[in-house]
């Protein structure tokens, strides 16, 4: 499934949620909408080697969304910065919680508590780091 399948697939359950404005066709939303970012990663790349991404993510959506979505909707979407960062943090340390093992347990080479495979776990200490870390290549310094 491609990220325009993914975002028509949500802008559609938004529709059925009575979300969207009545002129907006997913499809064709989903279509603007992965063509512009697109355009936007494009333009970061080539004007800042994609130091300014995020911000321009954010803009992008602070121009658009007002026509997709039912202005009650749109505001509670949260379009700053660090959203990125605070969605990574929460959804790490939910699954951290939901799939909690003891150390030394599963994902363990003999028992040694040496992690392996691509789905050995992180710390959530070291989850929140590698956000930080991603957070200050993504969004612009001081």
């Amino acid at each position: 499934m491609n990220s325009g399948e993914v975002l028509t697939g949500l802008l559609e359950k938004a529709q059925a949620q009575g979300e969207l404005l009545p002129h907006v066709v997913p499809r064709e939303t989903s279509d603007v909408l992965v063509g512009r970012f697109a355009g936007v990663q494009a333009m970061s790349q080539a004007l800042s080697g994609y130091q300014d991404l995020a911000e321009r993510v954010c803009s992008l959506l602070r121009h658009l969304l007002p026509n997709v979505v039912l202005a009650s909707v749109l505001a509670s979407v949260d379009l700053w910065l660090t959203r990125g960062v605070a969605v990574f943090t929460e959804l790490t340390e939910t699954h951290d919680e939901e799939a909690a093992v003891p150390i030394g347990q599963a994902g363990t080479l003999s028992g040694s508590g040496a992690a392996t495979g691509p789905r050995a776990r992180v710390h959530p200490e070291e989850r929140r780091q590698r956000a930080g870390q991603w957070s200050a290549t993504v969004a612009p310094g001081p």
